[in-house]
């Protein structure tokens, strides 16, 4: 199945346009509102974040809960794999075949980054599946940036309707 990139990015243009063309509409029909509307998403831009942070993070938690659940059962083989050769939570296990490799190949020093040593830590350590999600972190330069975008914007609405930005209009209220 082929996809045509370029129908769907003209469709794509089209629809950003479409809704480009009923925004400037509406605020040239109701420029106070809007006005009003992007002033207040300046003075607090979380009010448009916060929401899409919450959307952002759900999705991100669905997928990351996904990745772990097809991960669980190779984490769970691996922890008993480990197990059954003795590397187990408080070292390794006696007689098992962890402690003759141990007693064979290492007597009483295990040298650090062997893959013996590995295998010691993490059955000594990960007895439980490990379930890691992202870190939360402020987005400040986003926060910044919308408030001043929002400002500008007001501020060309505002412009607009008292005709500023028009040349024409502009000198005949001054006249």
């Amino acid at each position: 199945m082929d996809i045509n990139f370029e129908a769907s990015l003209d469709k794509l243009t089209s629809c950003l346009l479409s809704a480009l063309a009923v925004t400037n509409q509406w605020t040239t029909d109701h420029p106070y509102f809007a006005a009003g509307g992007l002033l207040l998403l300046s003075i607090n831009p979380e009010l448009l974040l916060t929401p899409l942070r919450f959307v952002g993070r759900a999705i991100i938690s669905a997928l990351a809960l996904l990745c772990v659940l097809a991960a669980l059962p190779f984490q769970l083989l691996a922890i008993f794999f480990l197990w059954l050769l003795g590397f187990r939570r408080g070292g390794v296990e006696r007689d098992s075949f962890a402690a003759h490799h141990q007693s064979l190949n290492y007597r009483g020093y295990i040298p650090p980054n062997t893959l013996f040593s590995r295998f010691q830590s993490y059955g000594a350590t990960h007895h439980d599946p490990v379930l890691h999600f992202y870190e939360e972190h402020e987005e400040d330069p986003v926060t910044t940036v919308l408030s001043w975008l929002a400002s500008l914007t007001a501020i060309f609405v505002l412009g607009k309707e008292w005709g500023l930005w028009d040349v024409q209009v502009a000198a005949n209220k001054l006249m």
